[in-house]
C-alpha cells in the first residue's frame, strides 16, 4: 500500500556498490544522504505520491547503506496484515482527541 516506503536512487558507484546486494523485503538502513525533489528519472520507477527522492551517492556525501538483520527488525515492523491508518498534519486537528493514527 505504499505505507513505509520512501523512493532511493542510487546514483553512480553507489548503484554498483549496493545493487547486487539489497533484495526485495530486506530492511536497510541508509546514512549520509541527500533529500531532493524526485528526479524525472526516478518519478518513471517511483510510486505516483512520491515527490522526494533519497539520493545515495558515492560521494558529496558519501552515502553508507548497512542491511539490517531480520532479527534486529523484527520487532520493528508491522505485524502481517496489520491495518494502518495514515493522516496528513492538516488533517490532525479534525480529529477526536482519543483517535488512532499512525
Amino acid at each position: 500500500d505504499g505505507a513505509d516506503t520512501v523512493c532511493a536512487v542510487l546514483w553512480l558507484y553507489a548503484c554498483c556498490e549496493y545493487y547486487a546486494a539489497i533484495r526485495l523485503g530486506d530492511v536497510v538502513a541508509v546514512s549520509n544522504y541527500k533529500v531532493k525533489p524526485i528526479t524525472p528519472y526516478a518519478r518513471e520507477f517511483a510510486a505516483a505520491t512520491c515527490p522526494l527522492e533519497i539520493a545515495i551517492n558515492s560521494s558529496h556525501p558519501t552515502a553508507a547503506v548497512t542491511l539490517v538483520p531480520p532479527e534486529v527488525a523484527e520487532p520493528y515492523l508491522p505485524a502481517a496484515g496489520a491495518l494502518t491508518h495514515y493522516l496528513q498534519r492538516t488533517e490532525l486537528s479534525a480529529q477526536a482527541d482519543d483517535a488512532s493514527v499512525n
